[in-house]
């Protein structure tokens, strides 16, 4: 749930400020940073990938989906918690 409730506002907040193109410019400089760093050609072809907008696309879906992963994680951690706190000791 609060996966959902985090990816809505941030579309919505993408899409109200129109912050989409700083985004968009704020990964590529990563993407720029990280590829100077590397004299391999196969890195430096995936870098060059990830410049395409099929490239972007898949590292905000693989950044959603460990955002999704994250979420799922502490949830649980705090459900596991929360009913360890809260149960009733019978001893």
């Amino acid at each position: 749930m609060g996966f959902g409730i985090f990816a809505v506002f941030s579309a919505v907040g993408t899409l109200v400020f129109h912050s989409g193109g700083e985004l968009r410019t704020a990964l590529l400089e990563a993407i720029q940073q990280s590829a100077a760093r590397s004299a391999d050609p196969q890195v430096q072809k995936a870098f060059d990938y990830l410049k395409t907008p099929p490239g972007l696309a898949l590292m905000m879906g693989l950044g959603l989906g460990f955002v999704l992963v994250t979420f799922l994680i502490l949830s649980s951690l705090g459900g596991a918690v929360g009913a360890a706190m809260m149960r009733k000791k019978d001893r």
